[in-house]
């Protein structure tokens, strides 16, 4: 199957190199793929300590785990687990951003309804449209 890329994963890879030389040499799908982990890494760091943040703003006993990010033809997927000590861990939690930056979540009961979701989803929205701050 044919390997296809974003802009914005093109814009990333581009952005990775330090001349338009090293753009055209380096140039390759692994090259691309790679400038593109950093931005998984750097928003898996962001979001484990936004939800914690939030958590501790929030409700105070939720902690996450096992973030997981993924970045597939410009669309973002988080998965990971909520941790709520006495009532157990709270699997299979998705947040997805797709092309158009509408965010769709799918969230454990536990924390559906609550201030905690609500302001989560606020930021995942915030950072769909503007990105880091």
């Amino acid at each position: 199957m044919e390997q296809r890329f974003t802009i914005e994963q093109i814009r990333n890879y581009i952005k990775s190199q330090d001349s338009f030389g090293d753009v055209m040499y380096n140039l390759s799908i692994a090259n691309i793929e790679k400038a593109n982990e950093s931005d998984c890494e750097e928003l898996e760091s962001w979001f484990t300590n936004l939800f914690n943040e939030l958590a501790e703003e929030h409700s105070n006993s939720e902690t996450i785990d096992d973030v997981v990010i993924t970045n597939e033809n410009g669309i973002i997927e988080i998965q990971f687990s909520i941790d709520c000590d006495d009532r157990g861990v709270h699997r299979s939690n998705y947040i997805t951003i797709n092309e158009d930056n509408t965010v769709n979540t799918s969230l454990s009961e536990i924390i559906e309804g609550s201030d905690l979701e609500c302001a989560l989803e606020a930021a995942i929205i915030d950072y769909a449209e503007n990105g880091f701050k």
